[in-house]
């Protein structure tokens, strides 16, 4: 009887040990195929990490090395064009932006940072697991001399239909589009096949990252019509701020005095208007330098202290590309204009404009033109992109 007890007990013992054995050896097998698959993920993981970073460095090994490709005869701009053509804040994705790399497939995005400074941001794809890669580049450029020729220059369209007179040279390009003065003479040479290819402008590196618009007045001390009337006072611009950086100026009736008896002055101002009233007056003789990142319109320009007109070679607007400028003054003006990719309209009525101008498209309603040759203390200097540079990885 006893014995037969025994074997009793033994049998759940049996079966309680295998259950233990079974419970533990699949917690064991659990433990093997997790870290199997967190192994294989991390596999995946670095492999997609790799592959982004591949095709970060053969975009950016692409663009160094074909930073003055132009564009092809068929019309279609070459890539370092297209990214050179960014606005900051805006990206592109590469013609084939999804590509298959070895076990995997990857995406490349170029955005514009700033206007020295692009990223390559590459997603890599093995398996559904994805990583990615960035890798940032700056331009590098060199100082190269604006040269203001002729009294007038435009690249797409050359419309001289209600100009008076122009004392001196018209030239544009051989696509330009061209209308002669209805009634108004050209007193100089007109070259209707120039061979000329001016570089766009470049702003300062002190405007660099600088992100302006016309409704976020973003940088202090901000000129605006209803500010100055709020406190009634003249603007006046501190001589030790030799950089400044608008929203939007737009005044009229107050006078704003800029001194420039320790050297030239930068503004960087996403819209400008200077409606008429009383004049902007030039204090020394540096040279103002105007960089219109959008729109511009001028009904008055520079004076001395003695309302004389300021001399042309103190006054310079730097157009960027696509900027829009509406010459529409009440009096005798002088200046320079630069802007390869910009449109400038001239309604100036019986007023003399003296300078120069390069643009993309000029229209000339009314007014006379004489072309004045830049002094030799002009600010002619502007930075030239001429390629790529690695910077670094993030």
């Amino acid at each position: 009887m006893y014995l037969k007890n025994k074997k009793g007990v033994a049998l759940p013992l049996v079966i309680i040990l295998f259950a233990v054995i079974m419970i533990f050896g699949t917690v064991i097998s659990n433990i093997y195929l997790t870290e199997g698959k967190t192994a294989i993920r991390h596999e995946n993981r670095t492999e997609a990490y790799y592959i982004a970073r591949s095709a970060s460095d053969a975009l950016g090994t692409y663009l160094i090395n074909h930073a003055t490709q132009i564009a092809e005869d068929t019309g279609t701009d070459s890539l370092t064009e297209r990214v050179m053509d960014l606005n900051i804040g805006e990206s592109i994705k590469t013609d084939s932006s999804e590509q298959m790399m070895l076990n995997g497939t990857v995406e490349v995005e170029i955005h514009r940072r700033s206007y020295s400074t692009f990223e390559i941001l590459a997603s890599g794809r093995v398996n559904e697991v994805s990583n990615t890669a960035s890798l940032v580049l700056n331009t590098s450029s060199e100082s190269m001399p604006l040269t203001f020729d002729n009294a007038l220059f435009a690249n797409a369209e050359m419309d001289l239909d209600g100009i008076d007179v122009i004392n001196g040279d018209v030239a544009m390009d051989e696509d330009a589009e061209y209308t002669e003065p209805k009634n108004g003479i050209i007193n100089g040479e007109v070259d209707e096949d120039a061979e000329f290819d001016f570089p766009e402008p470049s702003i300062p590196i002190q405007f660099e990252g600088v992100v302006l618009s016309g409704d976020d007045q973003n940088v202090a001390n901000i000129i605006s019509k209803d500010e100055v009337d709020e406190v009634n006072e003249n603007i006046f611009f501190d001589p030790d701020e030799e950089y400044m950086a608008f929203g939007e100026i737009n005044y009229n009736n107050e006078t704003v005095t800029i001194d420039m008896t320790n050297g030239d002055r930068s503004i960087f101002v996403h819209d400008i208007l200077l409606q008429g009233g009383e004049p902007v007056i030039l204090q020394g003789d540096g040279t103002l330098i105007v960089y219109v990142e959008n729109y511009a319109e001028f009904k008055q320009f520079p004076k001395k202290e003695d309302g004389e007109p300021a001399p042309a070679s103190q006054f310079l607007v730097m157009l960027l590309p696509g900027s829009v400028v509406n010459i529409t003054a009440n009096a005798d003006i002088n200046g320079f204009f630069y802007g390869p990719s910009a449109t400038v309209t001239m309604d100036t009525g019986n007023v003399i404009f003296t300078g120069a101008i390069i643009c993309d498209g000029f229209e000339g309603n009314n007014g006379t033109v004489n072309y004045d040759e830049p002094n030799a203390d002009f600010p002619l200097a502007n930075n030239v992109f001429t390629g790529f540079k690695y910077y670094r990885w993030e």
